[in-house]
């Protein structure tokens, strides 16, 4: 997935707030990054797979080879999550009208591209919750935003096999 930065700023959060309430942003050079999202097999939880992070890189960068600072955290309450050029912000109505009602339930790999490749939206781990933001810079440039919604901690959590 492709997400176009033309504002100069990634605002990252949940959909359902975009244009109704003030998102965290992140300065970022304008152009095309590449979106990813890294999936987790659970045993708990029902079993199946999960969203674990949604990845915003700049072309070219690899994310395994940046170390992620985490910058803020995010209020997650529609399930979903993403990051959305600030140009897009006032859309925010369209996004829920049209899109959100129409495409929930046929995201592609757990997130979809969407408002003219503007924002990307993802399935937010396990759902509701609060949700770290981190970023990853090259020469003070700010090149790589990740939302992670399982910390290690939280796969060994739901791994770990109950004492019944």
């Amino acid at each position: 997935m492709k997400l176009k930065i033309t504002s100069g700023e990634v605002l990252v959060g949940d959909p359902c707030y975009l244009g109704r309430y003030e998102f965290n942003s992140i300065e970022l050079p304008n152009g095309e990054y590449n979106v990813n999202t890294v999936m987790l097999k659970l045993d708990a939880l029902g079993g199946g797979e999960y969203v674990k992070e949604l990845v915003l890189l700049a072309k070219g960068v690899k994310s395994n080879s940046m170390k992620w600072t985490e910058e803020f955290g995010i209020s997650v309450d529609s399930g979903l999550a993403g990051f959305f050029d600030s140009d897009t912000e006032q859309l925010g109505d369209i996004y829920l009208d049209k899109w959100y009602d129409n495409h929930i339930f046929d995201m592609e790999g757990y997130a979809s591209e969407t408002l003219n490749s503007g924002a990307v939206v993802s399935l937010a781990g396990i759902g509701d919750g609060i949700y770290s933001v981190f970023v990853a810079e090259q020469n003070g440039v700010i090149v790589g935003v990740k939302i992670a919604y399982f910390s290690e901690k939280d796969v060994l959590y739901y791994n770990t096999p109950s004492l019944d």
